[in-house]
C-alpha cells in the first residue's frame, strides 16, 4: 500500500504544553515516505483529545514536519494490536504492552483536531 499522508504545517501544531507531557520518539526507519525523519516529538494536544501531535524533526535541511495523530484503542471498542513474532522481533517488542500504535488522522480541509 502506498501513504502519502499531507503534513500539517507546522506554524498550526501547538507549541509543547507545560509539565512536560511531549515524549520523545525514535524511528530508526522513519515513517513511510519519510525514511530519513528518525526523530519525533509527541504532544497531546490538550484541547482536543484523543488527538496528539507527532513532529517529526527535520532531515538534514529539510522542515520538521507535524502530523495530527491519535491512538485507536482510545476511539475503537476492543481494538487488540495483531503483532506478529517477526515484526516483534525487528522492532525490539518484547510484549504488545511495550508497542505504541498511532494513526495519523486525515481531517477534511479547513477542520481543525
Amino acid at each position: 500500500m502506498l501513504v502519502s499522508p499531507a503534513p500539517v504545517p507546522a506554524s498550526a501544531a501547538p507549541a509543547a504544553p507545560a509539565g512536560g507531557a511531549s515524549r520523545r520518539l525514535r524511528l530508526p526507519q522513519g515513517l513511510v515516505g519519510f525514511p530519513d525523519h528518525t526523530h519525533a516529538e509527541l504532544t497531546p494536544d490538550p484541547e482536543a483529545p484523543p488527538f496528539q501531535w507527532l513532529r517529526l524533526a527535520g532531515a538534514g535541511d529539510e522542515p520538521a514536519l507535524d502530523f495530527v495523530v491519535l491512538e485507536p484503542a482510545g476511539v475503537i471498542p476492543d481494538y487488540q494490536l495483531e503483532l506478529f513474532d517477526e515484526d516483534a522481533l525487528a522492532l525490539g517488542i518484547a510484549d504488545e504492552a511495550d508497542a505504541l500504535v498511532l494513526n495519523i488522522v486525515t481531517l477534511g480541509r479547513g477542520a481543525t483536531p
